[in-house]
């Protein structure tokens, strides 16, 4: 896989709720085995596979990989499930016209929907310029509108890892908070003093998101080195309480 962080690695196919981020299902892909026959799965058999546990709920399901209008068919009529998310522009069923980036300004769109005469169900396919010379392939079966949707599923997914010890984090943290609603990760993050000096921008920026104010930074530098990998903060505690003179070492227990 040319593309990603991991250029090799177990293929693992998940049924997963974007809301809570809790992982319901997994599927490891062990390919085709020799000697048998007929046991490779398709695009739309692997997502049906995956969303049995969810049919008749009318949830709405995104893929990155195997959407279809034939999947999107078959969620909506025998499933009961919506479907929006961007397809390839090899699959079938995609007018030509959809396809052809000619002319086309940037962010503009052009609609196709099912004739409601057909009886098939409804799908509404986009065709979205994001960016020069390229288009973006979207069926749905939730709107019928002919405007598009500026948030981009695939882009709060890049946002977390999907290693199994991380799942396996996700799903406790999810289960937790779905049992306990009045749980509040604020008081938590307001107990963190405010000398701030030696967290990394990422976690700083996730402690000013939920406390939605600008955390104060420590002005002065320690003036003592803290060595490599060492916290100032707690440089700076253990230099102090190393110079008290009424500080005495802690008794040892046997």
């Amino acid at each position: 896989m040319k593309d990603k962080l991991g250029k090799y690695g177990i293929l693992i196919r998940m049924l997963a709720d974007c809301k809570e981020r809790y992982v319901h299902r997994m599927e490891v892909y062990a390919g085709k085995q020799e000697g048998t026959t007929s046991e490779y799965k398709g695009p739309k058999e692997i997502v049906i596979g995956l969303v049995a546990p969810i049919k008749n709920t009318g949830r709405n399901v995104t893929d990155c990989y195997y959407t279809s209008v034939d999947l999107a068919e078959d969620l909506y009529s025998d499933y009961n499930l919506t479907l929006v998310e961007p397809m390839q522009n090899k699959r079938k069923h995609i007018p030509k016209e959809l396809k052809s980036v000619k002319g086309r300004e940037l962010y503009s769109s052009i609609f196709a929907f099912t004739d409601s005469s057909s009886g098939k169900p409804p799908v509404t396919l986009v065709s979205y310029i994001p960016k020069p010379k390229k288009e973006q392939l979207t069926p749905s079966t939730k709107w019928r509108e002919n405007t598009v949707q500026k948030e981009v599923l695939d882009d709060g997914f890049s946002l977390y890892s999907t290693l199994l010890i991380d799942i396996a984090c996700i799903n406790a943290y999810a289960l937790h908070t779905m049992n306990f609603p009045e749980w509040k990760v604020q008081p938590q993050v307001e107990q963190r003093p405010e000398v701030v000096t030696g967290l990394q921008n990422n976690i700083l920026a996730a402690m000013e998101a939920v406390l939605e104010r600008k955390l104060r930074k420590r002005s002065e530098t320690p003036k003592h080195s803290t060595g490599k990998g060492r916290c100032p903060v707690c440089c700076v505690e253990a230099h102090t309480k190393n110079k008290r003179t009424n500080w005495q070492k802690p008794p040892l227990f046997v």
